[in-house]
């Protein structure tokens, strides 16, 4: 066909004008190549394909053979069909691009060749791009609370023949978060994988970006990033609140509040629920507690007993949970009363004796707005006791009535419990309870002690109250049936204790011969009691007059039995007391006297000096001295705190308070003038628990003279009196191995005012001890300290010690002396009293003076007597013997004051020495030593 066409084409050109005749040239065999594109991209393991059109030219019908040239390695062309024959003028080839194939871009050329014809060629421009791979981060950002987690989906896209394995990895990522990625490597034929951040709880809040990266064999690393944000995570939290946050109930009633429980910061768990602060009697209970993760809502029911007490009380609901903080709120709770009554009884314990009567105070409160009357009733009475009230209802605004309860005198003695109940119209009854004791109707009985007398002489008796029954008003005593001449005093004559003392003073011509008087008491309501008291009375035996004058001033101490011996051996005579208790006798030179004197709780006190006529003068003028008249004071002190010490001494008489108490009585002092002194002191525990005490205020109050029985001007420890005491220290030498060592000081005044106090350590100390007295600038004419240094053994047997005056403290040195040699203590005679006898030789350190005393102890039953001598009445004898003297032939004299045999004696031996100036009379520097010693033997 397209050879006849170029023919058919050839001979119209022929018969067109034109020279006729001209020939044309034959056309030459040629063919042509295109192709449908001229270039293209193809991927590794892909293909591409384009049309190859043939045209032939001159009629060529050859066959015509496709090829590729310059192909790149790893990549073939296929022809179909691979040759053109005959017409066929198109063909189709396809590039395939091999997987290994070099990427990049090269020029094919494809010939198409025929026999007898010039090949005829095209050119193909292809392209195989480079194997890749993309990377995508879920949306590009991601927000975690910090604590939490999140995931982000990682999507990978393969290109241009890429297959293979594609790693993950993150970068960039902030301190405390991790990245895990599920699968870490994208296997071939899969493109995704999960990316999970987990962020811990100590990570920083804040932005950050992350970069995730992508990367496989033969393709270039491919990276997203990822905007990452740290938030603060929300604390978790509960929080409650109760609705009404106010409820009001009655007594004994209930009441009932909403209590909603919120969450919050991702707190999930159980709340449970506590009710605080409830007072008694209110109780709460919570209908759901805990409230379980799921709940929010719980009721309250709070409960009140009968006998809680109105008010209004703030509760406190507390809700508690794991891993939160506590949270509370309020319910404001009012309890009002419930209608009805309450009682008290003012004392709730009486005592009634027999025969009378006692009340108390029945008290009701009404609560609750309850206005009915209230009736009374007393029972539980013992036989014998009746009760009634005054009123016996009570109405309206009376709440109070009086309870009498009146024993008869025939009411059995006891205790018992009264019950006193309150009802009204209404309410619960209520009751109250008495301790009712009925004790024995008050009464007292007397007793006397007998007495002797001697004419010229005053002798006492005491006389005894016993009270019983509660009896404790004044009982006067008065006395009949006393022998003519023979009066009596009573101290006192109205007696408020348990005991007064009879004075019997016997006229110089009083009727002797026994007697019995008959003390009468009387009490105001009481019947009068009686005692007899029985005497005797005996003549006068004879002295009562001569140069020295032993008079006693103290009425509660005058002597039972005074007599004398002139010389050192002898008889003894008696003497009877003259005008004011004074006993008159004369010595010739040496010679002794023996005064019998009342003993508290005990027999009697026998006292016998031996001394010289001189030495016997001076003991007697410094009788009222040491014991003289005495009357009482009452006094306080001021700014004493609690836990301090005041002690006041006047003339012989000593008055103490402990703070908080202020008031004291001062007994026994002398009358006449006299210096107050007093001092405050607080008292401290030591090591071994030893007390010590320090004094930090005196007051020195001069030339008073206060009424008996009066109440002396107040003490005042910080007034314009007042002022810090002195003190100095003593050094005590020559104290033995585990002696304790103490100074006592005493202040004297020209008044006759002494006060002995013991400062510092109560058991001493080691050899050096601080003093405390009267400064300077404070001190009188007159005035002298005197210090007594000591030293004991600790169990008490033997001492030593220095007495020395002083007008000013200042620190002094004090040599003590040895220690008394121990006296040979025998029996001297055994009827009709025991007379023991202790002897010895004199000591050079203590050569001026010496006594003994032997006593026997016993309720009721003590015994004493002394002995001292002067080194004068024993002349130049080296030794002495204080023997007990046998006065039992001597009127008067009564021999149950003697020793009894078989009673364990205690003997007291003391002797002092290196007198300078005299003892007992104050003058600067002067001093005496002592030494004592303690035995026992049983006669």
């Amino acid at each position: 066909m397209f050879r006849s066409a170029l023919l058919t084409l050839a001979l119209a050109a022929c018969s067109s004008g034109g020279d006729s005749g001209s020939t044309q040239p034959p056309v030459t065999q040629s063919i042509g190549l295109q192709l449908s594109a001229s270039s293209g991209t193809v991927a590794r393991g892909a293909s591409g394909t384009a049309t190859l059109t043939l045209s032939r030219v001159g009629g060529y019908a050859g066959t015509v053979a496709l090829t590729a040239e310059n192909l790149p390695a790893g990549v073939t062309a296929t022809f179909t069909p691979a040759s053109l024959s005959g017409s066929a003028a198109s063909a189709t080839v396809v590039f395939n691009v091999g997987t290994t194939a070099t990427a990049g871009s090269s020029t094919i050329t494809i010939r198409a060749a025929g026999s007898g014809v010039t090949a005829a060629t095209a050119t193909y421009a292809l392209s195989v791009p480079a194997p890749a791979v993309t990377l995508t981060a879920g949306s590009g950002a991601a927000s975690i609370v910090v604590g939490g987690s999140a995931t982000v989906p990682i999507t990978i896209m393969r290109s241009n023949g890429f297959t293979d394995a594609v790693a993950l990895a993150a970068t960039g990522l902030p301190a405390g978060v991790t990245a895990t990625f599920t699968p870490a490597t994208i296997a071939a034929g899969s493109t995704t994988s999960t990316l999970t951040l987990i962020v811990a709880g100590t990570a920083t809040p804040g932005a950050s970006t992350v970069t995730i990266s992508a990367s496989g064999t033969g393709v270039t690393t491919q990276t997203a990033s990822l905007a990452l944000t740290l938030t603060a995570a929300a604390t978790p939290a509960v929080a409650v609140a109760a609705t009404p946050a106010a409820v009001s109930i009655v007594a004994g009633a209930s009441g009932t509040t909403a209590i909603a429980v919120s969450r919050t910061g991702g707190f999930a768990g159980d709340v449970t629920l506590a009710l605080e602060g409830a007072p008694a009697g209110v109780t709460g209970t919570f209908s759901a507690n805990p409230v379980l993760s799921a709940a929010t809502a719980s009721t309250l029911t709070i409960s009140t007993a009968g006998t809680a007490a109105p008010g209004m009380y703030n509760l406190t609901v507390r809700a508690t949970g794991t891993g939160v903080t506590a949270a509370t709120t309020t319910v404001a709770v009012t309890i009002t009363a419930a209608p009805g009554i309450t009682i008290s009884t003012t004392p709730a314990t009486v005592t009634v004796a027999a025969g009378s009567a006692v009340t108390t105070a029945v008290t009701i409160t009404r609560l609750g707005g309850f206005a009915a009357d209230v009736a009374l009733a007393a029972t539980g009475l013992p036989a014998g006791v009746s009760a009634s009230f005054a009123p016996a209802a009570l109405t309206g605004a009376t709440l109070t009535s009086t309870l009498t309860l009146t024993s008869t005198t025939g009411a059995a003695v006891g205790a018992s419990t009264v019950t006193v109940t309150a009802s009204g119209t209404g309410v619960t009854a209520q009751t109250a309870a008495i301790a009712l004791t009925v004790s024995a109707a008050p009464a007292y009985s007397l007793a006397a002690t007998a007495t002797t007398l001697v004419q010229g002489a005053t002798s006492t008796s005491t006389v005894t109250v016993t009270r019983t029954g509660g009896f404790a008003g004044a009982v006067n005593l008065t006395i009949a049936g006393l022998p003519s001449g023979v009066s009596a005093v009573f101290t006192p004559a109205a007696v408020t204790g348990t005991s007064a003392t009879v004075t019997f003073t016997a006229a110089a011509n009083a009727t002797t011969g026994a007697f019995s008087a008959t003390i009468t008491g009387t009490a105001t309501g009481l019947a009068n009691v009686t005692t007899g008291v029985s005497g005797s009375v005996t003549a006068s035996g004879g002295g009562g007059g001569g140069s020295i004058a032993w008079r006693f001033c103290d009425p509660t101490d005058l002597p039972l039995f005074f007599a004398f011996r002139n010389g050192t051996s002898g008889a003894w005579t008696r003497v009877t007391a003259g005008a004011n208790n004074t006993y008159s006798f004369s010595l010739s030179g040496l010679g002794s006297v023996a005064i019998a004197r009342p003993l508290e709780n005990g027999v009697a006190s026998v006292a016998v000096y031996n001394l010289t006529a001189t030495e016997m003068a001076s003991t007697a003028l410094q009788e009222c001295t040491t014991n003289p008249p005495g009357k009482t004071l009452n006094g306080s002190f001021a700014n004493l705190g609690a836990g301090q010490t005041g002690n006041a001494y006047l003339s012989g008489g000593i008055g103490t308070a402990t703070g908080p108490a202020t008031t004291f009585s001062m007994a026994n002092v002398g009358d006449g003038l006299g210096d107050l002194l007093a001092f405050r002191f607080s008292t401290t525990i030591g090591a071994g628990f030893i007390p010590s005490l320090t004094p930090d205020r005196v007051v020195l109050r001069r030339n008073v003279n206060y009424a008996a029985n009066s109440t002396m001007p107040v003490i005042d420890f910080t007034g314009a009196e007042s002022f810090a005491p002195s003190t100095a220290t003593y050094t005590t030498t020559g104290i033995g191995a585990g002696e304790i060592s103490q100074s006592i000081t005493s202040f004297v005044t020209s008044n006759g005012t002494s006060g002995s106090f013991l400062f510092g350590s109560l058991l001493g100390g080691t050899g050096t001890n601080t003093v405390y007295g009267v400064p300077s600038n404070r001190l009188a004419t007159g005035d002298f300290h005197l210090v007594f240094s000591t030293s004991s053994a600790q169990d008490g047997n033997t001492t030593r010690g220095v007495f020395q005056y002083n007008r000013e403290l200042a620190n002094r040195t004090i040599a003590l002396g040895g220690l008394l040699t121990t006296p040979t203590v025998v029996t001297a005679g055994t009827a009709p009293y025991v007379r023991l006898r202790a002897s010895g030789p004199w000591q050079a350190e203590y050569n001026d003076a010496l006594g003994v005393t032997f006593s026997q102890a016993g309720q009721g039953t003590s015994r004493a007597w002394t002995i001292s001598s002067s080194r004068a009445f024993y002349g130049a004898a080296g030794t002495y013997s204080e023997e007990i003297p046998d006065l039992s032939g001597v009127s008067g004299f009564d021999n149950t004051w003697g020793l009894r045999s078989g009673v364990s004696t205690t003997t007291s031996m003391t002797a002092s020495g290196g007198i300078t100036g005299t003892i007992g009379v104050a003058s600067e520097g002067s001093s005496w030593r002592f030494a004592a010693r303690t035995s026992t033997i049983t006669p």
